[in-house]
């Protein structure tokens, strides 16, 4: 780009256009299949998962349901939803474009390896900062979930007993219960979501940070002449396709989280025992004949 300013080379200018755009189009089409894949994926996977969930808790002995409460046992199958929306959601595409930050890594050295070190001695800050979020947010996810298992069962139990509590004119006490169950609920929740907001917004600000870094060491490094203008703004481009998946990958660590105790929720139904075998589950087929 530096040596179609400088000589005017309009025919030059015409072409690099013409092949960004070349490029681009490609890149949709490709993002396009990519996102269809993958959700096409996880729709199999979301109706196999049901299936064989179901056709599980339906096998299940009686003994785990005298345990547990029907509302625990609903809000773990909902955590079935969690699952699927971690599923078709950005991580597994986030993964695969941190890999491909590999390779414009490689490119960046090659055009500045000074502001190459500046981008990657970034990268362990990002990784610094989720370990530290890490415990505090699945922490407060266990605490929420168990909140919300409490709502669960509560609500079940008192809309199936709704007829004898009306009989025993328990109203006001069943009120002023689930009152005291919601805000509990709701304030669990709000403190995952402050633990998620510090998180994100720490990672903006070492990504703001290292752009700032970034543009004032370029700028001394253009004016140094080690590099031109184009090299500079070239790199901008290729720094921001690194640093943007390991962005993604850190706001999706809350997802992340909460998929891995949906997955533990739903490991206490798949993992318990069942009754008896499905062949002992079918009656034999009856035969035989009436004469009068």
């Amino acid at each position: 780009m530096d040596k179609v300013l400088i000589h005017q080379s309009y025919n030059t200018l015409d072409v690099i256009a013409f092949s960004f755009i070349v490029v681009v189009i490609f890149d949709v089409i490709l993002t396009g299949l990519r996102t269809y894949l993958f959700s096409h994926t996880t729709n199999r996977i979301d109706i196999e998962l049901g299936s064989n969930l179901l056709n599980h808790i339906i096998n299940l002995s009686i003994r785990y349901f005298e345990v547990r409460r029907v509302g625990d046992t609903i809000a773990r199958v909902k955590e079935q939803e969690n699952i699927r929306q971690f599923l078709t959601g950005q991580a597994f595409t986030s993964i695969l474009d941190v890999m491909f930050s590999f390779l414009f890594i490689i490119v960046m050295w090659c055009y500045c390896a000074p502001l190459t070190l500046v981008v990657l001695v970034s990268i362990p800050l990002y990784i610094v900062l989720s370990l530290v979020v890490s415990p505090i947010l699945r922490k407060r996810l266990d605490n929420q979930f168990a909140r919300n298992a409490d709502n669960q069962a509560f609500l079940v139990e008192t809309i199936s007993t709704i007829s004898t509590l009306k009989s025993l004119a328990a109203e006001r006490q069943i009120i002023n219960r689930w009152n005291e169950l919601l805000p509990a609920y709701i304030s669990s929740a709000m403190k995952v979501t402050c633990i998620a907001i510090l998180g994100q917004q720490s990672v903006q600000l070492i990504q703001k940070i290292v752009s700032v870094f970034i543009l004032w060491f370029g700028a001394h490094l253009v004016i140094s002449n080690k590099i031109t203008v184009g090299q500079l703004i070239a790199f901008n481009m290729l720094a921001s396709q690194v640093t943007s998946p390991i962005i993604r990958l850190a706001q999706l660590w809350q997802d992340f989280q909460q998929a891995g105790i949906s997955v533990a929720r739903l490991g206490d139904i798949l993992n318990s025992p069942i009754e008896q075998s499905e062949n002992n589950l079918n009656l034999p087929s009856l035969r035989g004949q009436n004469n009068i």
